[in-house]
C-alpha cells in the first residue's frame, strides 16, 4: 500500500485524526480515518499473595464504570517504566518493588495506532 495523500481532520493534546487516501496493491484508492495517539499507554497487573489487583473506575468514553487493571498514558519525554510506577502510584496508592515489561500490543488496529505496554508488579 502506498499513502498518496493526508490531512489532518483534528487535533487536540493527547491525539489527532488522519485523513488518508491510500493506493491499495490492485490500483484502487481508499480514504481512511486514523486515530494517531501522541504518546502510548500502560497497563500495571499487580499481584500480591496470590491476588491480582483490578479497579472499578467511571469512564467517560464508554459513560460507564469498568472493571480494569491500573492504566494511564505515558507522559511526553517519560519512560514506560517511569509512568507504569507513577500510575500504580496514583490510582491505588501502591508501590511495587519488582517490576518486569510484559511487552507491548496495539488496540483497534482498524482504527488507531495506539499501543499498550503491560507490567507486572
Amino acid at each position: 500500500m502506498e499513502k498518496t495523500d493526508y490531512i489532518i481532520e483534528y487535533q487536540c493534546p493527547f491525539y489527532k485524526i488522519i485523513k488518508e487516501e491510500i493506493k491499495l496493491p490492485d490500483g484502487k484508492t481508499a480514504t481512511y480515518f486514523t486515530h494517531v495517539a501522541n504518546n502510548p499507554f500502560i497497563a500495571v497487573i499487580a499481584i500480591e499473595h496470590e491476588q491480582v489487583l483490578i479497579q472499578h473506575q467511571f469512564r467517560p468514553t464508554i459513560k460507564a464504570w469498568n472493571w480494569e487493571f491500573p492504566m494511564g498514558a505515558v507522559n511526553s519525554g517519560e519512560k514506560e517504566l517511569k509512568a507504569a510506577q507513577r500510575e500504580l502510584l496514583e490510582e491505588t496508592g501502591y508501590k511495587a518493588s519488582n517490576w518486569t515489561e510484559l511487552g507491548f500490543f496495539y488496540v483497534g488496529l482498524g482504527h488507531t495506532n495506539n499501543r499498550g505496554f503491560v507490567f507486572l508488579a
